[in-house]
């Protein structure tokens, strides 16, 4: 079985790699009604190939055309920025702060007090 196997399994990694569509079948005709069931039948003689002969083209041809079957994966997303300790992060937890001006302290949701009378 592995030598009738292997020289199958190259050839339609060879016509994977000459097509633009990673289809396992050939673009000379039009697909075939049912051409996915094709696709998946080859993909299955792709897989047993690898197993027998551990040739990373035939696992990487049959990755490719479940691309082409099921869509290729997103890229994994970035993962969300961690939290910075920052003035609303110290407003979230009450923190005092002193105030530039004068050195009291006041709470960080509080507007400071003047001393000096209302504008008008």
């Amino acid at each position: 079985m592995r030598e009738s196997l292997s020289p199958v399994a190259d050839s339609l990694v060879a016509t994977q790699r000459g097509e633009g569509y990673p289809a396992l079948i050939s673009g000379a005709t039009p697909y075939p009604w049912g051409s996915n069931s094709a696709v998946v039948n080859r993909m299955v003689l792709l897989g047993t190939a690898y197993d027998l002969t551990r040739d990373r083209a035939h696992l990487k041809a049959m990755h490719r055309a479940m691309d082409y079957l099921l869509g290729p994966s997103p890229p994994p997303a970035a993962p969300p920025p961690s939290p910075t300790p920052g003035p609303a992060r110290r407003q979230a937890r009450g923190v005092r702060r002193r105030t530039p001006s004068t050195g009291t302290r006041r709470s960080s949701g509080s507007r400071p007090t003047s001393s000096r009378p209302p504008r008008t």
